[in-house]
């Protein structure tokens, strides 16, 4: 483990999956923590309670939709002018997707799934970037659904990434977004391979959603959270990847709970398509 120094870290959607309890075990350990939530009400709830349980004031919010540029913009602005130091950056994934089935389109006309879950991450640490150079020891972690590895018959869809003239599907939305994040990774990793960056992503299984998102989402994720994991465990695998010895990671490969490198099948390391996904993302960016 590296010393305990105060780092300045960044966890999107502090409220749902292992956020929550990684923004506490990092606030405990006395660094800056910035934590975001879509709802306000929750995240000015969840602040209160990181703030006392950690017994710190270095606990901050701000509200942040992963899907909306406008969103990711001025949070990235509003972060530089108040803070100006980043050193951990933390994508953790939201709920919203859960409570309907329905394809929706955010206010840029971009399907909710690829907007939130692979374009907010891309635009984000990209306009990040410069501040996470600064930093003599920078991490970045992606989460990343475990059933997004299950389905190896999946693909990005190219010719038609937001299902706009084909049949929708909620699961194959999400985890084609996921798909074209693991696209970005590997892409990334090799733009920062020479810089004092650190990007993984850590492979999540099915965890237990928060009790105060669940009359929202109704009796299905109740019957979910009978059978999925904690989040502590997820929690305490990228508290690994932010403070371990650099020489233990690799940057671009994707963790397990169990903190080994996982493999890709074919598809997934087949550089043409990670070109073509990319070209494909660079089309969504609003400037």
């Amino acid at each position: 483990m590296r010393k305990s120094i105060v780092n300045y870290a960044i966890v999107t959607n502090a409220d749902t999956g292992f956020g929550r309890e990684l923004a506490l075990s990092l606030a405990k350990r006395g660094n800056v923590v910035l934590i975001t939530t879509i709802d306000e009400a929750i995240g000015e709830k969840l602040l209160e309670e990181i703030r006392y349980k950690a017994r710190s004031k270095s606990v901050l919010y701000h509200p942040l939709d992963l899907s909306s540029q406008k969103s990711i913009r001025k949070f990235v602005s509003d972060y530089r002018y108040n803070v100006k130091q980043l050193d951990y950056l933390i994508f953790n994934d939201s709920i919203e997707f859960l409570k309907t089935k329905k394809r929706q389109y955010t206010a840029d006309d971009i399907e909710h799934n690829w907007a939130e879950y692979h374009m907010g991450p891309v635009i984000m640490s990209g306009l990040l970037l410069a501040m996470l150079k600064e930093s003599p020891d920078a991490r970045i972690i992606i989460s990343l659904p475990e059933s997004v590895f299950a389905n190896r018959h999946q693909k990005v869809n190219l010719e038609d990434a937001e299902f706009r003239n084909s049949k929708y599907n909620l699961m194959h939305a999400y985890h084609q977004a996921k798909l074209a994040e693991i696209f970005f990774i590997q892409y990334l990793a090799e733009h920062i391979n020479e810089t004092n960056i650190i990007l993984n992503g850590i492979s999540i299984p099915n965890l237990k959603i928060p009790k105060d998102h669940l009359k929202k989402i109704g009796l299905g994720v109740r019957l979910h959270n009978r059978f999925a994991t904690g989040p502590k465990k997820a929690s305490h695998t990228v508290l690994f990847a932010l403070t371990c010895s650099r020489k233990k990671l690799v940057t671009g490969s994707i963790l397990s709970l169990h903190r080994k490198n996982r493999r890709l099948n074919p598809y997934l390391k087949d550089v043409e398509i990670k070109d073509q996904v990319m070209t494909l993302t660079r089309k969504y960016i609003i400037t």
